[in-house]
């Protein structure tokens, strides 16, 4: 019971020094996407509409942070496990404020940001939901920690590349380093729950 107590002290340690970065950037953010939200801008980007691509990176980023946040909290009211609990917290917290910039950015473009969760999602939060633990936990993590961040990693990483509007491009430049952030950490929570 003691070794697994310092575990717990030890990966909750873990996953604060983890976050400390990614809460920085997401400060960063919002104060970049406040900076930029002047009237001129704001009516220039009204008129010009999204191209098809940007667009499917606006919703992709909508749904994958919706995602984060109701799952988050399911798991807040669902889970009785301190790490996990820690991690959802961030989740929740992080991915609002993830989801607050880029509706600032919508609002300043003209477009309306979906409020429903994908398909895929709706299926796995009433999956979760019915689950009992440790079961929960442990799908909760794999699927919506790991899986999850990798494919939000592969939209941003994607959109990098591809992405031709530049209010959108900051933005996913300044959030990717929390996607990896997040990836790191529910890889670090997967391998101890597999230690224990």
């Amino acid at each position: 019971m003691h070794r697994r107590n310092h575990a717990l002290r030890v990966s909750c340690r873990l996953l604060a020094q983890c976050l400390l970065p990614g809460v920085l950037i997401l400060a960063s953010a919002g104060a970049v996407l406040a900076a930029d939200a002047s009237p001129v801008a704001s009516s220039t980007a009204a008129r010009t509409p999204l191209r098809p691509a940007d667009a499917a990176f606006v919703d992709g980023a909508t749904r994958a942070n919706l995602a984060e946040i109701r799952l988050g909290q399911l798991m807040l009211q669902r889970s009785a496990v301190p790490e996990v609990k820690f991690f959802a917290q961030r989740m929740v917290q992080e991915h609002q404020t993830n989801l607050d910039g880029l509706n600032q950015l919508a609002s300043q473009k003209g477009i309306r940001l979906t409020d429903d969760l994908s398909v895929a999602d709706k299926e796995l939060y009433d999956r979760l939901s019915k689950l009992p633990s440790p079961q929960l936990e442990h799908d909760y993590i794999g699927v919506a920690g790991l899986k999850g961040h990798l494919e939000a990693q592969k939209l941003f990483q994607g959109y990098l590349k591809e992405g031709k509007d530049q209010d959108l491009l900051s933005y996913a430049q300044m959030t990717l380093p929390t996607i990896n952030d997040h990836l790191e950490m529910a890889r670090h929570l997967l391998a101890n729950s597999k230690s224990e």
